[in-house]
């Protein structure tokens, strides 16, 4: 869920849901959360970037698999590489059934462009 980059880029004050004030946002859906639309979005963005690094923050948890995202990144930087952390994974309702240790991985991507 990207609903804090949304809110923040759109600046308005919307109705929010849930324990975790989520936008309500039942007609639109971003693109990064689609399968189909992420990886061009993804490419749209970082090509569009000028800058000499990059820092980008990841979850295992999220559409884009590690592999596919060092990939992206190679195409307008060099030194590509990713750092990781396990967590464990959050869970908001503890009443779940769901197993509570189940783990997720941080990526900290870095790169680096000699053009700039």
């Amino acid at each position: 869920n990207y609903h804090l980059l949304e809110t923040i880029s759109r600046y308005d004050y919307p109705k929010i849901k849930g324990k975790t004030g989520l936008r309500d946002e039942t007609t639109k859906k971003s693109k990064f959360c689609s399968k189909r639309d992420v990886l061009g979005e993804f490419k749209m963005i970082l090509s569009k970037i000028k800058s000499k690094y990059i820092f980008i923050s990841y979850s295992s948890e999220s559409v884009v698999s590690k592999d596919k995202m060092i990939e992206i990144l190679k195409e307008n930087w060099s030194e590509v590489r990713c750092y990781e952390q396990n967590y464990q994974r959050f869970k908001s309702n503890k009443n779940s059934n769901e197993k509570q240790s189940k783990n997720v991985v941080e990526y900290l991507f870095c790169g680096k462009n000699e053009n700039y």
